[in-house]
Formats: structure tokens, C-alpha cells, sequence
């Protein structure tokens, strides 16, 4: 059950109307009412480990730290089904970046599949200062592999210019490593797609029994 009480005194904490932290902890900030409009968007911020709490009330879960989405990004997913999640994602540091995230558990042929993908929606700096980042799309993932490659991985961004990168590595440990930067997302990606395929047969060498050259 949602616990109301615990999500609107981290709300009040998390916009700066309230203490966050030290001894008076939950005490009115009598000096939010100067300008509220700053404090709001300076308190985002500083407070943002509220945005977890406020999330964890609302669902009923205990409190907890926050889960982790990716390097320097954290979140408090909710299960959609199977190992499907998504949920908002917040950065821990620096400006306040926050997003909708969705990530993908699951194995295919008996060989793990993991994805992930984050749409940015805004960005706030320390300053306060805010600016939208729709129509940024980030994505990773780790792909099930053929017997002679260990492990195979793709991350990239869509701001506009799409940034891919794929990573394979053999089963000895070797890895090698092909980027397509900046291509327009309108364009044919064809091309793209049998560079990709060339560059993982290229490493294929027949006489070390089907591993990377």
C-alpha cells in the first residue's frame, strides 16, 4: 500500500519547501517563499535522492538505496512482467538528468540477452537551470553469441547522429571493436548493417577452430 505520509514529506524535501537532512531535517525552509520558482529548480538537484523515496512510498516498498540503471544513473524500476522493468532514471551527480528507462533480463537458446534503453526527457544543472533533452535515446546491450565469441556488446546514442558501437570478444579474450558514428537516423542503413557482419566474420580465423584472428 502506498504510503501518502513518507511520498509528500519526500516531495516537500525534494523541491526544497522542506529541510533535507541535518537537524531540522522535515523543518519549513521559510526562505523557499522568497522565490519559489529557483529554490524548486536549485532544490532539484540537491535533493534528488528524494526521487527514489518518493517513487519507493508510492509503491509501498520500504525504504532502501537507490537501484542502480547504469554507470552513474540510478532508478526504482517497476516489474511490467517476466524480467521486463521500466521506470524513471534520475544521474546521481552533476546535473540532474532524468529519463524513462526500460531494461530487458532474459536468456534466448540458453545464452543471456540483457538490454536497456533510456529516452532523456530533461536536464537541470546545479544552477538551476533547465533544458529538455527529448529525442535523446540511449541504448546498450549484451547479445547471445556464437560458440567462438565469449561475449558480444552494443551501446550506443540517438541525439540526431546515431553513435553505435559493437565489442566482441573471443573465448581467448581478445576483443575488438567497430563504432558507426554519426550517422543520420533517416539514412539507409544498408551499409551499416553488412559493415557490422563483415567486421565480426573478419575476425573468424578457420585454422584456430572457429575463434577471432
Amino acid at each position: 500500500m502506498a504510503d501518502l505520509d513518507v511520498a509528500l514529506i519526500s516531495l516537500g524535501k525534494l523541491i526544497a519547501i522542506l529541510e533535507n537532512g541535518g537537524e531540522k531535517d522535515g523543518h519549513v525552509r521559510w526562505t523557499w517563499f522568497s522565490n519559489p520558482p529557483a529554490e524548486v529548480m536549485k532544490g532539484l538537484p540537491e535533493n534528488r535522492d528524494q526521487l527514489g523515496a518518493i517513487v519507493r512510498a508510492l509503491l509501498g516498498r520500504p525504504p532502501a538505496a537507490d537501484q542502480p540503471f547504469d554507470t552513474g544513473a540510478g532508478w526504482e524500476p517497476i516489474n511490467l512482467g517476466g524480467e521486463l522493468e521500466a521506470g524513471f532514471v534520475w544521474t546521481k551527480a552533476g546535473a540532474l538528468r532524468i529519463g524513462v528507462g526500460a531494461r530487458a533480463d532474459f536468456t534466448l537458446g540458453g545464452k543471456p540477452l540483457d538490454l536497456s534503453v533510456l529516452a532523456r526527457l530533461v536536464s537541470i544543472t546545479t544552477a538551476g537551470d533547465l533544458s529538455s533533452e527529448l529525442g535523446t535515446l540511449t541504448f546498450s546491450g549484451a547479445m547471445p553469441t556464437p560458440d567462438f565469441l565469449q561475449s558480444a556488446t552494443i551501446n550506443g546514442e540517438i541525439d540526431g547522429p546515431t553513435d553505435l558501437t559493437l565489442t566482441v570478444v573471443d573465448t581467448d579474450g581478445r576483443s575488438r571493436e567497430m563504432k558507426l558514428p554519426g550517422n543520420p537516423v533517416n539514412h539507409v542503413i544498408a551499409w551499416d548493417a553488412a559493415r557490422l557482419v563483415t567486421f565480426v566474420l573478419s575476425g573468424i580465423d578457420p585454422s584456430a577452430g572457429g575463434r577471432c584472428a
